[in-house]
């Protein structure tokens, strides 16, 4: 008959509870790493409006249109908050530098504000140009942690 000490006992609770709660703490470092793993159809729905805005906002600046440039620029800054927040459930690498890439968008889109309230079309081209730069980047670092998010299951087993 094996017995059981009552300190070897606690020892024995302890380091399963201790075991458990270091399982936890992988997830909680591997999200960290990685980023949350169900974010994969939000991140896509963020893409998507990020190019469509970035069209829209290129089209108008192309085509000088004063009237609709302000409008665009409030829709990027909305996009660029929505950014923002997904941020951090994205990789810790990569929520730092969507954070970055965010701001500078900000002051990109303050900086051209003059531009748009003069009628400048030049200074708003430039600024432009700059902006999408930062955006092809932001772009890229979306496309990274869609392809770090494990892809929705697919029915149809037999």
């Amino acid at each position: 008959m094996i017995t059981v000490r009552p300190r070897m006992g606690a020892m024995l609770a302890m380091l399963l509870l201790l075991g458990a709660s270091l399982g936890v703490g992988c997830d909680k470092v591997q999200q960290e790493l990685t980023g949350a793993q169900d974010q994969r159809p939000v991140l896509l729905a963020e893409r998507e409006a990020l190019a469509g805005k970035r069209t829209r906002l290129s089209g108008a600046v192309l085509q000088g249109d004063t009237d609709l440039i302000p409008g665009c620029m409030n829709d990027m800054k909305a996009t660029l908050d929505s950014l923002e927040m997904q941020a951090g459930k994205m990789s810790l690498m990569d929520g730092q530098d969507m954070k970055l890439k965010v701001a500078s968008a900000r002051n990109i889109i303050k900086d051209a504000e003059p531009f748009v309230m003069q009628n400048d079309v030049e200074g708003v081209k430039a600024q432009q140009r700059n902006l999408d730069q930062v955006l092809f980047e932001i772009d890229g670092l979306l496309e990274r942690a869609i392809n770090m998010t494990d892809a929705a299951p697919t029915g149809g087993g037999s």
